[in-house]
């Protein structure tokens, strides 16, 4: 292969010249939409604020136009590009793997936190992640970022705008789901940029936007169980149209005798839809669930 990555100067012009020097084509398959806007990549790298002593992970850095950018900032950049072609083409730009190490792998299948261990140093202060997403794979992909909270300072992702909007969403709200309620127990969700589809070739359908995670150390509410917390929550959003307490039911599977009892103890009218529901009161919910459970499990002995 022959030819520079993208670089600072991507432009719809350098993209053509680069694809064709190297018999390369997006792949929609792989849902690749190169970012092509000098002026979204610089709000990606204040977004992300980022230091000398940063680790940064960067998933799906296709031509390398934010590679770049990252390199010139972070004390390492580890990016992960599935496509073998764009792969080999970016590591012979970053021969230097303890500057920019190119891995040639699966993002879902990639051990995230052994690439945090293998990098440990003094050093190293911060781990942080960069990363246009594969909007096809953005929730499987998202829910290995926020499994993260304990090692990760933060994330900047591109992400379909109305997916944007639900993982900002406030209760109550029409966008509030149970991403919504994933995402802000284990980080502050802010969106800093709506990005037009003219900022990428090729176009994509829809508007995206970035979005800034903070994690959180800990957690907003305290909560028994964080599994069935998330299965409370899931079962709550199960059934938009329909009243908590029987959504709960046919989610959880779980007789209505003993969700009416953990909606009591939480103080949580059955009668309420799921999106109305705030943080504290699904944490008040899981943990009476939990305490339901364990009395079934006492009388069941």
């Amino acid at each position: 292969m022959s030819g520079r990555c993208c670089g600072k100067y991507s432009t719809v012009s350098k993209i053509f010249e680069l694809l064709k020097a190297n018999k390369l084509a997006p792949l929609k398959s792989l849902s690749q939409n190169f970012l092509i806007d000098n002026n979204i990549l610089d709000k990606i790298i204040s977004s992300a604020d980022i230091s000398k002593s940063d680790l940064v992970i960067e998933i799906g850095p296709g031509l390398g136009a934010l590679t770049e950018r990252l390199a010139a900032k972070a004390g390492k950049v580890v990016a992960i590009e599935i496509d073998n072609k764009l792969a080999a083409l970016l590591s012979a730009q970053y021969p230097d793997p303890g500057k920019v190490e190119i891995l040639h792998a699966d993002v879902l299948k990639t051990d995230f936190e052994k690439i945090i261990r293998s990098n440990a140093k003094k050093s190293v202060t911060k781990i942080k992640i960069a990363a246009n997403l594969p909007y096809s794979l953005t929730t499987p992909i998202l829910v290995k970022i926020l499994a993260l909270r304990g090692s990760l300072d933060s994330a900047v992702i591109m992400v379909q705008r109305e997916f944007a909007k639900r993982m900002t969403a406030a209760p109550g709200s029409r966008d509030c789901s149970s991403l919504s309620v994933l995402v802000q127990f284990s980080a502050k969700a802010e969106i800093t940029a709506v990005v037009s589809e003219n900022s990428f070739y090729p176009k994509p359908n829809v508007k995206s936007a970035l979005v800034r995670l903070a994690m959180l150390t800990t957690p907003p509410v305290n909560v028994f169980d964080e599994n069935l917390f998330f299965a409370v929550v899931r079962a709550a959003f199960n059934q938009r149209r329909k009243m908590v307490k029987n959504t709960l039911v046919h989610g959880l599977e779980m007789e209505k005798t003993a969700v009416d009892s953990a909606l009591l103890k939480a103080g949580v009218s059955g009668t309420r839809r799921g999106e109305t529901l705030s943080m504290p009161e699904f944490a008040l919910l899981s943990n009476a669930f939990f305490n339901v459970r364990e009395v079934e499990k006492i009388t069941q002995k």
